[in-house]
């Protein structure tokens, strides 16, 4: 996979993600999106030469 696919994956996920937020999915469907977010953010840094960085961020599903 090359930096642009997952450039382009991560992109919409987390579009589909923000469509999920907004249509009350279910949380369980909001975890999953959530981690295919995280892996894919995770391969776009270990492509571009960085460590990869432990997902530190809230999914913001769970604030609800």
């Amino acid at each position: 996979m090359n930096t642009t696919d997952a450039e382009e994956i991560l992109s919409f996920l987390e579009s589909e993600y923000a469509d999920l937020l907004s249509e009350d999915a279910d949380r369980e469907v909001l975890t999953v999106a959530w981690s295919l977010i995280q892996h894919y953010r995770q391969v776009l840094t270990e492509k571009n030469g960085a460590q990869p960085a432990f997902p530190t961020s809230t999914p913001p599903h769970t604030f609800r």
